[in-house]
């Protein structure tokens, strides 16, 4: 998600039938469903859901899933349909776009657009409590089939989709209108939220939000109503976000316990890639009293890692494994805005582990303060911090609002 160029438009896409497809329906939801089942997540209301959407209608033919060494691998429908639908009918993320669409199939890059794993939408489904003809607004269509699951649940006439590649939402459209399920589709900058269908009693990103929640979506919500996304920090991406939006236009809420996402961020958010290496000798070269293990914390561990990106601003890591040896050989840390880095190396055979740090920020020293402040407030797990959200601005705090973070 991000800028769009041009206004905000409806799109309207024809129907095309596939022959065959409704024979397909049953007994490949059904195994789909079977699947799920085993997660425990499934709940009656979405049971219903999924055992009537047909997800391979919302799937190009050719796609990319990963292989078992966790590789994009391309497959092709008209190719092997039997192994595309067993891989559309199973718990699998599943690849639709590759490069923001300047990729095409069979090449590999940057995944842009996929489906979800049936599992990952039930538990942010379910997080959402949407309740009967509830209004809801989607960020981030990706092919349809969330919105689909949704308006099954709700009807479509109560669901407003938005999506920020115009590619992307004609076809979505089109899936949608052919699965019969005409939910407003709107092609537009979804940090916009979308105006005209306010007030939305529940709002639900399917994309990653790093940093900023977009006010706009408290905005478009009633009082009480729920705004669900993944969220985090360029250090640590994400755990589910669940805020309740009050009387007075604030909201606040706490991130989900147990739930560790990877979402693609709101293209507006995203993250360029790593700098170059350093530039001449470091500015300032120091060791530290912390062991390799405690180190892994910094990096490895969701907890630890997600509590000093709430108190490290846009420092993003890194990490190099000896192969050889099995263990880390090197962290790293930059904030491409200043230009300030950090790598911290670990030789087995030496007994110190060595900082070297340039820049105007000293990231490895708020890197380990921030760290230490974690282990002095007892590790706390992710789920006892939260955030408030206010027309001013947004803060993190630590089990109650009243205790925000530095």
């Amino acid at each position: 998600m991000g800028k769009h160029d041009g206004d905000e438009k409806n799109i309207e896409g024809g129907t095309t039938i596939v022959a065959g497809m409704a024979r397909l329906r049953t007994s490949d939801t059904g195994r789909l469903v079977a699947e799920l089942d085993k997660t425990g997540l499934l709940s009656r209301q979405w049971r219903a859901a999924f055992a009537a959407v047909p997800r391979h209608e919302f799937l190009p033919d050719k796609l990319w899933v990963l292989d078992e060494h966790g590789r994009l691998a391309a497959i092709d429908r008209e190719h092997d349909v039997g192994q595309w639908m067993r891989r559309v009918y199973s718990d699998s993320c599943i690849v639709t776009q590759i490069d923001d669409g300047g990729t095409a199939w069979p090449g590999s890059g940057i995944a842009s657009s996929s489906s979800s794993m049936p599992s990952v939408m039930l538990v942010m489904l379910d997080a959402l409590e949407v309740g009967d003809r509830m209004r809801v607004l989607e960020i981030g269509t990706g092919t349809g089939y969330n919105a689909a699951i949704l308006a099954h649940r709700v009807g479509a006439d109560r669901i407003t989709t938005v999506e920020v590649d115009g590619r992307l939402a004609a076809r979505a459209a089109r899936n949608l209108l052919v699965a019969g399920y005409p939910v407003t589709m709107v092609c537009g900058d979804g940090t916009a939220g979308h105006a005209p269908g306010a007030p939305y009693d529940r709002v639900l990103a399917t994309c990653g939000v790093i940093g900023q929640v977009p006010y706009s979506w408290i905005e478009q919500a009633r009082p009480g109503a729920l705004v669900v996304a993944p969220w985090g920090t360029p250090y640590q991406r994400s755990a589910l976000m669940r805020l309740r939006v009050n009387d007075d236009g604030t909201a606040l809420g706490r991130f989900s316990k147990g739930v560790y996402l990877s979402f693609m961020p709101l293209r507006e958010q995203r993250i360029g890639g790593l700098l170059n290496g350093p530039d001449g000798d470091p500015d300032v070269i120091t060791t530290t009293e912390l062991s390799p293990a405690e180190l892994r914390h910094t990096v490895l561990a969701f907890d630890g890692a997600f509590a000093i990106g709430l108190q490290v601003p846009e420092c993003r890591t890194w990490y190099e494994i000896d192969e050889e040896r099995g263990c880390w050989r090197a962290l790293g840390f930059e904030d491409a805005g200043s230009g300030s880095r950090a790598i911290v190396t670990a030789d087995p055979d030496e007994p110190d582990i060595v900082i070297k740090q340039w820049g105007p920020r000293l990231l490895w020293d708020e890197v380990e303060l921030a760290y230490r402040w974690w282990v002095h407030e007892g590790r706390p797990t992710h789920d006892r911090f939260g955030l408030s959200l206010g027309p001013e601005g947004q803060s993190c705090w630590l089990d109650e609002p009243d205790q925000p973070l530095r």
